[in-house]
């Protein structure tokens, strides 16, 4: 997989490297604080998963950082455009409040896709959305298929899909799949 979508695009949860093939390995996931859900988490989200991935297992990140590509290297005082955080903070109003979180299923032990949301702000989802899909246009060229909720790109093995919010949805996903 050294050559892989998700490699290409140096995803990252919590500085946790995301890559479809990859073994499960707990300890290293529970120090970036990607954990298995609790009971209800898991029933809320049971049909969700279902729908994109069948069975097997998934462990989840709330309020999670999101990098992509190049992370701006060591000079900290230079803001990093390649990253998603979720801004919590009551200071700046309800209306400029988004939250994040991140679920990579795994079957047989094995990452088979990851799905990444902006939730509760339209606006920024589709913001960072944007920000997103220009920065990797770089790397891996133009979608391949859209309509007004969805791009996607296909890459050898693995689909990237970008969904924007719609009157349906109102939160912003990033999902990386193994393309069947």
């Amino acid at each position: 997989m050294n050559n892989s979508l998700s490699k290409k695009l140096n995803l990252r949860i919590n500085d946790y490297p995301i890559s479809l093939g990859a073994g499960l390995d707990l300890n290293n996931l529970n120090v970036h604080k990607i954990k298995k859900p609790g009971f209800f988490m898991r029933l809320m989200f049971k049909s969700f998963i279902a729908t994109y991935f069948g069975s097997g297992e998934y462990l989840w990140a709330k309020n999670c950082e999101f990098k992509y590509i190049n992370d701006g290297g060591e000079d900290v005082s230079k803001p990093n455009p390649n990253m998603i955080i979720p801004n919590l903070g009551i200071q700046s109003g309800a209306d400029m409040m988004w939250g994040t979180s991140a679920f990579l299923f795994y079957k047989d032990e094995k990452l088979q896709g990851f799905i990444f949301q902006i939730i509760n702000n339209e606006v920024i989802a589709k913001i960072c959305l944007d920000r997103f899909e220009k920065a990797i246009e770089s790397i891996i060229g133009s979608y391949q298929s859209a309509d007004t909720k969805q791009k996607i790109w296909i890459y050898k093995d693995q689909k990237l899909i970008l969904r924007y919010p719609n009157e349906n949805i109102k939160h912003g996903n990033i999902h990386l799949l193994f393309n069947e």
